[in-house]
Parts: C-alpha cells; sequence; structure tokens
C-alpha cells in the first residue's frame, strides 16, 4: 500500500537498474528455485536476448556482469582508470560488509580475495576481516538510545588515530551516509583528547524510526 512508502528499510535497488545495466554489457543471470531439478541460465548482450539453457546451479540467483560499456563507447571512455574504478567499489563493498553482518560477502579483485566475512552477525568480526585486526584491536564497542533512535557502534580510544576521516563511516538503517553534522560531532567528542591533525576512527549504526527518514535521500 502506499503506506508502505514511509517504512521501506532496504537499500531499495529497482528492477528497471538491472535492465539499464543489461543493456550496456553483457549480463548472465543464473538461477534455481528450490523446487526444481535444474536451473536455468539466462544471456544477454546488450540488451538483446542471447541464448537460454538449462544448467546445474544452487538454489538462488546469481547475476554476472561483464565488459561494461562494451557496445556505448562514449560512456566508456568516461570511466576512469582500472585502479580508481576498482577502488571506488572496494570502498563500497567495505562499507556494505560492515552494514549487512548477517549476510557472507565476498570481494574478489583481478582474482585476488580482498576480504569475506563469515555471515554470522558479528559487527566486529567483519571489522577486522575488512579493515584489520590492527583496526580493531583499537576500537572500544558503544551503544545508545534514546526516543525513535538506537545507535550501536566502535570507537577508536584516545592512543589510536588516523590522519583522515577515511574510517569514520556513519550508517541509518543500513544505509551508508556521508554527513557533514556526524563528522563535526564525533570531532567534537574527541576534542581535548586528539592532536589537531588526528581523527579519530568511528564505524556507528543508526537505527532509526523508517517513517522519519526520506529513503529518496542517499
Amino acid at each position: 500500500t502506499d503506506e508502505d512508502l514511509n517504512k521501506i528499510c532496504t537499500l531499495g535497488f529497482r528492477g528497471e537498474a538491472l535492465s539499464s545495466i543489461a543493456a550496456v554489457s553483457r549480463v548472465e543471470l543464473i538461477t534455481k528455485t528450490a523446487e526444481a531439478k535444474t536451473g536455468v541460465s539466462l544471456k544477454i548482450h546488450g540488451g538483446e536476448f542471447f541464448e537460454k539453457s538449462a544448467t546445474g546451479c544452487p538454489d538462488g540467483t546469481t547475476i554476472i556482469v561483464s565488459d561494461l560499456f562494451y557496445n556505448t563507447p562514449a560512456r566508456l571512455k568516461f570511466m576512469k582508470t582500472d585502479s580508481t574504478e576498482s577502488t571506488l567499489i572496494i570502498e563500497f563493498i567495505s562499507k556494505i560488509a560492515l552494514a549487512y553482518e548477517q549476510i557472507k560477502i565476498r570481494l574478489i579483485n583481478n582474482g585476488t580475495i580482498l576480504f569475506s566475512t563469515n555471515g554470522k552477525g558479528d559487527k566486529y568480526s567483519n571489522i577486522i576481516t575488512v579493515y584489520s585486526k590492527t583496526v580493531g584491536e583499537g576500537l572500544i564497542h558503544i551503544t545508545g538510545e534514546r526516543e525513535n533512535m538506537s545507535l550501536e557502534g566502535y570507537i577508536s580510544r584516545p592512543d589510536f588515530s588516523k590522519t583522515n576521516r577515511k574510517q569514520q563511516i556513519f550508517f541509518v538503517n543500513g544505509r551508508s551516509v556521508s554527513n557533514r553534522i556526524m563528522d563535526m560531532a564525533v570531532q567534537e567528542g574527541y576534542t581535548e583528547r586528539l592532536f589537531e591533525g588526528r581523527y579519530p576512527v568511528a564505524y556507528l549504526f543508526f537505527k532509526i524510526k523508517p517513517e522519519l527518514v526520506d529513503v529518496n535521500i542517499h
């Protein structure tokens, strides 16, 4: 119903987004229901149906996207270098891995496994897995609650800091957000505890009543 629009708690991947991706790449979708004996492989190249066949596969759906923008050279030339694009992807997936600790996520770059979370619902374990044991050893677990909002997080001890804010990562209802007010609040909390030019590490997970958040802002 229209009331559901006020309490959306997913990241909202739209169906038409997959169609748009398929139009500018080579896509293979492999899917199987629990009841079916075999799965189905569907290949689409540049938005055009290419091949459909039966295949052996586990229950669930796998989507493989390759050769992005191969058929739209004008768009391809606006892509940055491979290293820059992969860095952006790594940063994003790393955040997703923290926010969805109940989902097992493995990130592979050029054949190298960068990390693999266990999907057992442990935020701290995922922080160590994604950002290193050294980072984890410098963190303090915090929780808080007030009307309409709760907070869980891990923040650094005053003797453990960074030269930038890259590891100040905030989530609202599972969505990674950048917010100047949050940045300033964290910095203010450490005002008398850190030297100038040093920044704390903070992974903060806010849960807020969904009707108080505009899901179109992201």
